[in-house]
């Protein structure tokens, strides 16, 4: 357990690196939009329906989140239950943690590019930049709620394991 520190500062490092991609992503679809003529004309009805379909999606970032971040029907938890659990099960807790956090935070950031994606393709559509303009704004939005820190990995770990690795880190 000596590595706890050193292992989630590894798990943010690399899901802050891809948050990060996944920003300059949206910056690279705005330059794609500002450069590419735009002569689409779509029928508002399709416009209405992605937006409903990128709408749709926002609270599914959450939902999402929440299902492969809870207890997920004991996929990813330590099997060892009892109560006086030995050293290595806050280790076990602490992999089972980093991975369930990346996991949820690897699907809320591509859940939320994909409601910049929606904004993108009304944007190429309609020929109207503020389609991009607002669902890039909700996208960006998201992705600031969700910026990876060491609460949220501590946060997914029982009481007694959370304990031992928050004394680890000198917390």
């Amino acid at each position: 357990m000596k590595n706890a520190s050193e292992s989630i500062a590894a798990s943010l490092t690399t899901l802050r690196m891809l948050w990060g991609s996944f920003l300059v992503s949206l910056c690279i679809f705005g330059v794609v939009l500002s450069v590419v003529p735009l002569d689409g004309d779509a029928q508002p009805t399709l416009l209405y329906a992605l937006s409903g379909a990128a709408l749709f999606e926002v609270p599914m970032v959450f939902g999402l989140r929440f299902l492969l971040m809870g207890p997920s029907m004991g996929l990813l938890t330590p099997n060892d239950l009892r109560e006086n659990r030995i050293a290595d099960d806050a280790s076990e807790a602490l992999l089972t943690a980093r991975q369930k956090y990346q996991t949820g935070s690897l699907i809320g950031f591509a859940m939320s590019e994909s409601i910049a994606i929606m904004g993108f393709v009304c944007t190429f559509l309609s020929a109207q930049p503020v389609w991009y303009a607002g669902w890039a704004s909700v996208a960006v939005v998201l992705y600031l709620i969700q910026f990876p820190r060491a609460e949220g990995i501590l946060a997914l770990m029982d009481g007694p394991e959370r304990k031992r690795v928050r004394q680890q880190l000198g917390q």
